[in-house]
């Protein structure tokens, strides 16, 4: 819940005085890391940066792309609340603590009114499928990730996502029944599916998904400006925090699912892994350093030999 309260600072970082006007991505993620900082500092956690990582791998091998080469897909940052030594069975099941925190963001910020919704539909789709499937996770253990996506924009989501898609070459139109829930405040239920009918702007970003669908449960807290219009007193942000708590993805025979309550469970033995693969190498376009693999990719405590495990990962019960 911690990246949930350092979220609650950024229409302040963002519009507040004597603070530096952000135009990218980065910035609003480093904003955000920030305040995460203050939040740590506050609880007098020991060397709080160590709780943070950016630029994260989803896996320190890579996975293979349609053309064999492989490619690095990095998550936007990780925070690890361990540290806190406050979780337990109640926060987890009813309030999403996890342990290690993985976060997408997606700042969109033009001047005028966007004239192309496409581009920005797909990158927050893209980014919705990587937390859902590449997260490392291990079925038939307890789940310790928590997934994020920080979606913010300088005008009502309506006038970048499009909720409606249409006819194209790859099929007929229809309605994205994703688009609303994901900008909706509170607990809303998500479906991603009908993939392989996107039109070809919409696939040259997810890439090809074949039958892929995806049921998500998520909480969304919305900080919103009181009025749109924002010409007299500069620019205002629309500020969304989707907190992905279940996950049930299938694909064709193969389906997984990660539950509330952490369990992590697979119809068939290999059926995440080959989902998670599939995802990964059907993406599409990625950004250039995904391509390369890091000089010196950060060790993770699931590969440091030094590191002690004193997180519960063994399979949920029932609440007490």
């Amino acid at each position: 819940m911690l990246l949930e309260q350092a979220f609650h600072a950024l229409p302040e970082i963002l519009c507040g005085s004597r603070y530096p006007g952000q135009d990218y991505e980065a910035g609003v993620v480093t904003a955000l890391t920030m305040a995460v900082l203050q939040e740590l500092n506050g609880r007098n956690v020991p060397n709080p940066l160590s709780c943070i990582q950016g630029e994260r791998l989803y896996d320190d091998n890579g996975f293979a792309s349609i053309s064999g080469a492989l490619r690095y897909l990095r998550a936007d940052l990780v925070l690890d609340t361990g540290p806190l030594k406050v979780a337990n069975k109640r926060l987890g099941e009813q309030y999403g603590w996890r342990h290690q925190n993985w976060l997408e963001a997606k700042f969109f910020r033009v001047r005028n009114k966007p004239t192309n919704k496409a581009a920005p539909t797909a990158s927050l789709l893209a980014d919705l499928l990587r937390l859902a499937t590449l997260v490392p996770e291990r079925p038939g253990r307890a789940s310790l990730s928590g997934r994020y996506l920080l979606h913010i924009y300088d005008q009502p989501p309506a006038n970048y996502i499009s909720s409606r898609r249409n006819k194209n070459r790859n099929g007929k139109g229809g309605s994205r029944a994703w688009v609303k829930p994901v900008t909706a405040p509170g607990a809303q239920e998500i479906l991603i599916n009908d993939l392989d009918k996107e039109p070809d702007t919409i696939r040259s970003i997810i890439g090809s998904m074949g039958k892929l669908s995806l049921k998500l449960s998520v909480t969304n807290i919305v900080l919103e400006p009181r009025s749109a219009s924002s010409a007299a007193s500069g620019a205002v942000y629309w500020c969304i925090l989707t907190r992905i708590d279940r996950v049930e993805c299938a694909d064709g025979a193969q389906r997984f699912t990660i539950g509330a309550n952490r369990a992590v469970a697979e119809d068939n033995a290999g059926d995440y892994d080959s989902i998670r693969a599939q995802v990964a190498r059907g993406l599409g376009e990625v950004p250039e350093a995904e391509q390369e693999k890091p000089e010196d990719p950060a060790i993770t405590p699931d590969h440091d030999p030094g590191a002690s495990e004193e997180q519960d990962d063994a399979p949920p019960t029932a609440v007490e």
